[in-house]
């Protein structure tokens, strides 16, 4: 007898009984089983279209003409009447990676079809690339019941009809190009961008170094793609780009441009590799002081130590810097000294492009997880240098697990990733095996670093 490949979807019901003692039912209802339906995967079959090697699916030609989008032919045998096929469909760019994207379907007349706006809508999830392109699809089948049952048929995870579709997608609403140049004087400098398609990430940035000399007179800029046109630019320092406009820029030293070319907005900031943290700790020094990093040049943090006052600096000299604003927690160019009024380790953030800062007393180093002896319950705390106080020593018995850096016993501040490159929120680390080791996290110097000895 061959196995029915079914399976039945859980119905949600719900009875409600009155609250009174020694109450029956009068005619309580009879036990029902659901039965198994009377088909499998063999009542379907779903194959490519005859023409489809050649066919592609333009999306914006069918959706005007107002025609469904045929994906497949489909035949069913012995399909009972009073059940209702439900067809979904699986898409995917790469046949290693399903499903990306999910979309219902119809049957017309033996083929199955879709609506070719709710086509492009799946697509897009897929890719924003208006350029013709191959997608891997299949096919997951329901059959609902007149009382609202489903059953899987094959089961959640059987597909039908695996091929592929050559899709047409609706044109963008503007072109994005593959490259971009900064033109500046007739030198046109390459912008960077990732290796995702350009309609997928639009973004393109890249840095130049101005100099004062360049600042005073206003650096003139534009945005020219590789095909030339349109050449466009903006007003101020962040906007909308305009085709024909030249902009201007009043900032010296390293700058960098970003483009959205979907939104056609651009910004533009200092790029301020670090920013030192000068003060008495340090003799006032740029050089040896403590270093705030950035991804983003706008957002800048790490921890610094602090011995009465201090300032944030963008270069080696006090040409650029900033201390204490109008408002609290705010900065200003050339300000007053920062003094936090408590001298000891900080975690500092700087936001460049708001002027502000946040300053967070350090008070606790220590390590946590389940490859230690509290788990990830409560940290093991590390005991503070005497003679820098940026570094944590001390004994943790380790177990098999994972752990990370913890500070002030709480998930706020943690280091973890790479031992010697460790970044904040990084992967937890693995156990360095079982025993008692010697845990010693320094944050003197960059990279941050952990060692277990």
């Amino acid at each position: 007898m061959k196995k029915i490949a079914l399976a039945l979807s859980v119905v949600a019901m719900s009875m409600g009984f009155v609250g009174c003692d020694n109450y029956e039912l009068p005619n309580p209802p009879a036990q029902s089983n659901p039965a198994t339906a009377p088909f499998d995967t063999d009542n379907i079959v779903i194959t490519p279209l005859e023409d489809e090697a050649n066919s592609v699916l333009d999306l914006k030609a069918l959706n005007d003409a107002d025609q469904m989008a045929p994906l497949a032919d489909i035949q069913l045998s012995n399909w009972p009447a009073e059940y209702e096929l439900m067809l979904t469909m699986d898409m995917s760019l790469n046949p290693e990676m399903f499903p990306l994207t999910t979309v219902p379907v119809k049957v017309v007349d033996g083929v199955v079809c879709v609506e070719p706006d709710v086509l492009q809508g799946a697509f897009k999830r897929l890719t924003k690339n208006p350029a013709e392109a191959t997608v891997y699809v299949n096919y997951s089948a329901m059959a609902a019941l007149t009382e609202g049952s489903k059953l899987y048929i094959g089961g959640p995870d059987y597909h039908f009809g695996s091929h592929t579709i050559k899709v047409l997608p609706f044109a963008a609403d503007a072109v994005i190009e593959d490259s971009y140049y900064l033109l500046h004087n007739g030198t046109k400098t390459a912008l960077n961008h990732s290796s995702e398609n350009p309609y997928d990430d639009p973004v393109f940035n890249v840095v130049v170094e101005i100099t004062e000399d360049e600042a005073a007179a206003g650096y003139e800029w534009q945005l020219v793609p590789a095909s030339g046109n349109p050449v466009m630019g903006g007003a101020g320092l962040a906007g909308n780009l305009q085709e024909g406009l030249t902009g201007n820029v009043s900032l010296s030293g390293p700058v960098m441009f970003t483009f959205d070319l979907e939104a056609r907005t651009y910004e533009i900031l200092n790029a301020y590799t670090v920013l030192y943290t000068p003060g008495a700790s340090n003799g006032w020094s740029q050089a040896e002081s403590q270093t705030l990093y950035t991804s983003d040049y706008q957002k800048y943090s790490g921890w610094i130590n602090v011995v009465d006052q201090f300032k944030f600096c963008a270069t080696l000299d006090w040409s650029v810097n900033w201390g204490v604003g109008a408002a609290e927690g705010t900065l200003a160019p050339d300000g007053e000294n920062i003094a936090p009024g408590v001298d000891g380790v900080y975690y500092a953030s700087v936001n460049l492009t708001e002027l502000t800062y946040a300053l967070t007393l350090i008070e606790t180093c220590g390590v946590i997880g389940d490859a230690t002896e509290y788990g990830w319950d409560a940290q093991t705390n590390l005991t503070q240098s005497a003679d820098n106080p940026l570094v944590w020593e001390g004994k943790v018995k380790f177990g098999e697990g994972m752990w990370k850096i913890r500070f002030n016993d709480n998930w706020d501040y943690n280091l973890g990733g790479d031992m010697a490159n460790l970044t904040e929120g990084g992967s937890d680390i693995p156990s360095p095996g079982v025993g008692e080791f010697t845990v010693k996290v320094d944050l003197s110097q960059s990279p941050y670093i952990v060692t277990v000895q």
